[in-house]
């Protein structure tokens, strides 16, 4: 970047910080052969979709090992909270290589795992109606706040319409359950949004509680 391109960021950065923030950087490439950020692709489309980058990594690798590049010091190092075998019950194997011997190419255990979402802030945290086809599941956390406060829970439950319940959010359900007729919890949910909603006028796709 020239000195004019970077005092202009400087200053967006300044005027404005949550909008700089909140831009998608300009992906640029460089001419060919010029190498750092920027630079042009390795691998194209096709080398891409038939995984040509995971041979020439570990190609690399190996040959940077073999030479004495690789500073096995600056990588973390195991600790204990890292170790596979503390959160199983029996942990039979240590090796990919033990694990094919075995014929251990599949499995499946008694009581099935099952994937779950960040729940994200932009649908209503655990607000979210995931099981409401009609749930617009928006981008834009108002549109989603305000389909929720056309058809509040209270109403729902009201009608008697058991499926109509039965697709209420986590949040939703739970207030029924313990009866608190205020919706305490699912209101915390929405103004987990709101604030930042409010402040920015948007709220991050990325929020969430991945850690609850």
């Amino acid at each position: 970047m020239s000195h004019d391109q970077i005092n202009a960021e400087l200053k967006a950065f300044n005027d404005n910080l949550a909008a700089f923030m909140s831009r998608r950087p300009t992906k640029e490439e460089v001419p060919p052969g010029a190498s750092g950020c920027g630079a042009a692709p390795v691998f194209d489309q096709a080398a891409l979709e038939r995984h040509d980058y995971v041979a020439a990594r570990d190609l690399l690798r190996s040959q940077a090992a073999a030479s004495g590049e690789l500073d096995e010091r600056a990588r973390a190092l195991f600790i204990d909270n890292d170790r596979a075998d503390k959160i199983v019950d029996v942990y039979g194997q240590t090796s990919l290589r033990g694990m094919e011997d075995s014929g251990l190419m599949s499995a499946r255990l008694p009581e099935q795992p099952w994937s779950d979402d960040y729940w994200g802030l932009y649908l209503g945290v655990l607000g979210k109606r995931y099981a409401d086809s009609n749930f617009p599941k928006s981008t834009d956390w108002k549109v989603n706040f305000d389909y929720i406060q056309r058809s509040p829970a209270a109403a729902v439950l009201a009608g008697g319409d058991q499926a109509a319940v039965n697709r209420l959010s986590p949040s939703e359900k739970y207030d029924i359950l313990v009866g608190d007729p205020q919706f305490s919890l699912t209101k915390q949910m929405w103004e987990e949004g709101r604030r930042y909603y409010e402040g920015s006028g948007q709220v991050e796709l990325w929020m969430g509680i991945c850690h609850g």
